[in-house]
């Protein structure tokens, strides 16, 4: 029963089939280097995760230190703070004061004059 028509078809199968297995054995690969380097990116992402981690308690450690530090000298803050909140105040206070000095020395002559007269 094998005639000339079976035989060219029978070869085109075949090769169909080398062709199909080359395709999985490719999709296969293809499969585990994706796990593969699925894996090295997790694996590097999560040290990583873990390093800034480790990094940033320790910032935050020494940053609450330097905090409570801080802290026992919260009077002198509070003391500085309301010195130059007040600073243009006083300065302006002053200066009133300094002028009113000058113009009552510079003019009282000519004032009690002008009241005494």
């Amino acid at each position: 029963m094998d005639c000339g028509a079976h035989e060219g078809l029978i070869a085109t199968l075949g090769r169909l089939e080398e062709k199909m297995d080359a395709m999985g054995e490719r999709q296969i690969d293809y499969i585990q280097r994706t796990v593969r380097i699925e894996g090295i990116v997790t694996n590097g992402l999560s040290h990583n995760i873990i390093d800034i981690k480790g990094k940033l308690d320790t910032f935050c450690g020494d940053t609450e230190k330097r905090i409570a530090e801080l802290e026992t000298f919260s009077w002198f803050r509070t003391w500085v703070n309301d010195l130059r909140t007040k600073l243009f105040k006083y300065v302006l206070y002053v200066g009133l004061a300094g002028g009113a000095l000058y113009f009552m020395i510079r003019y009282s002559d000519d004032i009690m004059k002008k009241v005494l007269r």
